[in-house]
């Protein structure tokens, strides 16, 4: 009698453990007998049929270098070599500024967009579509683009602010010459505004006095 009391008691513990685990026991089973959609990620795919893809690595993405041509003294396999360099170091082009001659060396100077130096140029163009290499080339030789054809006025100038303070009836004085005056001001305690460099310059001076009336003057 014992006996059976025992088996059905372990058959009614057996049953309650069935009950606690046949839900995750089916769960997994159907985990792994269903075939889920996946994408696959290529390298050699576009954002467009795989978005989560590495894009192809270009020279775009690669560094690029400054590469000084100065005096541009160069020849035909001296360019080759260094641009071979520069493409297995994994660089993606360069920039090619052409500066100040170098000492000793000016019987071989290239003059600036002469003859010998479209030559150089044009190899270089060529070498650099072979190697897969990119070519940034500044509208003018040197760090500031400039020449006699730039006018003093197209110039790089620093800015400067200079302010005076008036009462009315003062008058204040500016000395305009050798300036590229942007704007000279007025401005009352009452919030008028009077453009001075377009009504009372004369020559290369400034002077103006604050009407009565006028309060306070910032020009």
């Amino acid at each position: 009698m014992n006996r059976i009391r025992f088996f059905i008691g372990k058959v009614r513990r057996l049953r309650f453990v069935v009950a606690l685990f046949f839900p995750l026991i089916c769960s997994v089973l159907v985990c792994v007998s269903t075939s889920w959609p996946t994408t696959e990620c290529r390298a050699d795919e576009g954002f467009a049929t795989a978005p989560l893809a590495w894009p192809p690595i270009g020279r775009q993405q690669k560094p690029w270098t400054r590469w000084w041509w100065f005096g541009s003294v160069v020849d035909a396999k001296n360019l080759e070599a260094e641009l071979t360099r520069l493409a297995e170091a994994g660089l993606g082009g360069i920039e090619l500024t052409c500066l100040y001659g170098a000492k000793g060396f000016g019987e071989r100077y290239k003059q600036y967009l002469s003859p010998s130096w479209i030559e150089m140029f044009n190899v270089t163009a060529d070498l650099a579509e072979r190697l897969d290499l990119g070519i940034d080339l500044p509208p003018c030789s040197g760090w500031v683009y400039g020449g006699p054809w730039v006018t003093p006025s197209q110039t790089l100038v620093p800015a400067q602010l200079e302010t005076s303070s008036l009462q009315a009836g003062e008058s204040c004085e500016f000395d305009l010459s050798d300036r590229r005056v942007v704007a000279v001001m007025a401005y009352s305690e009452a919030g008028k505004v009077i453009d001075l460099a377009s009504q009372h310059t004369n020559g290369s001076q400034l002077r103006w006095q604050a009407p009565a009336g006028s309060g306070q003057c910032i020009c």
